[in-house]
């Protein structure tokens, strides 16, 4: 995908001197490079993370036996139940 888009921003002395070491360490074509790959990474897990919920197993196996359980039909369902149905003909 071509990069057409440009962000700026500004860092201290010190975010500046550990982004460029970091760049160095991890081998990255350029200090942007470096910056765009881990900015991507943390957008990705932000978004995952804010679409998965994660609930304890026993509460999670409580959550999938009760979809097995079928419910006893309560007093409206039965009434809605016996009324008349219109079936229409194609």
């Amino acid at each position: 995908m071509p990069k057409t888009e440009r962000l700026e921003f500004r860092v201290s002395e010190d975010e500046d001197h550990l982004i460029r070491r970091a760049s160095e360490v991890a081998g990255a074509d350029s200090v942007s490079a470096f910056i765009v790959a881990a900015v991507v990474e943390r957008a990705q897990q932000v978004i995952t993370d804010a679409a998965t919920t994660v609930v304890p197993a026993d509460f999670f196996d409580q959550i999938v036996a009760s979809l097995d359980e079928v419910p006893e039909p309560n007093a409206a369902l039965l009434r809605l139940a016996g009324g008349r149905r219109h079936v229409k003909h194609a």
